[in-house]
């Protein structure tokens, strides 16, 4: 399982491609949990928030096909503003995730997509 996770505030992002990013490799078991980004900045990134569960290592990208073998619980977004080409890339399992707050995104940019997400988090 591979993820950026942790704590993240006041953080300013300039440039790179994904501002807040978590993803889950297929065929692998775990959870993602407690991961917060409070109070950051991006600046000309291609996608603002971006959460997969369907990683393949062996083809270096996303399958389409989100697995539920890793649970995405208790995600906080809180405060997220800048300039994206995309503001949402989600792509999760419903049956393998819980506690997400989204609050206070004012991310300008493309909405694109979401499949899975919980249903308070608004796309």
């Amino acid at each position: 399982m591979y993820s950026e996770i942790g704590r993240f505030v006041r953080e300013n992002r300039p440039h790179p491609v994904n501002g807040v990013r978590i993803k889950t490799i297929i065929g692998k078991q775990g959870t993602v949990t407690g991961a917060s980004y409070t109070q950051n900045a991006l600046a000309n990134v291609k996608n603002a928030i971006v959460i997969h569960s369907d990683y393949s290592k062996d083809k270096g990208g996303y399958t389409g096909d989100a697995s539920r073998l890793v649970e995405i619980t208790d995600i906080t977004v809180a405060g997220l503003s800048g300039i994206a080409d995309n503001v949402y890339d989600i792509l999760v399992n419903p049956k393998a995730i819980s506690g997400w707050t989204f609050s206070g995104i004012t991310v300008k940019g493309n909405s694109r997509s979401c499949s899975g997400e919980p249903s308070d988090v608004k796309c």
